[in-house]
């Protein structure tokens, strides 16, 4: 296995001064990056919320 830093104080050094070309520069908001799991996790909240209503107004 290759490793990434041979010594402690280049792995500090990467942390504290990270390398700009690896940082995202904007954000982009789930909903847009991935709008269909973003759905399939609202619809699914939804349902466990309806399973758990039926469950305690049927009783």
């Amino acid at each position: 296995m290759d490793a990434r830093f041979s010594i402690l104080s280049e792995f500090t050094y990467a942390l504290n001064n990270p390398d700009s070309s690896l940082v995202q520069q904007t954000y982009v908001p789930l909903i847009e990056r991935n709008p269909i799991k973003v759905w399939q996790a609202i619809s699914l909240l939804l349902f466990v919320i309806n399973l758990f209503l039926f469950y305690f107004l049927s009783r």
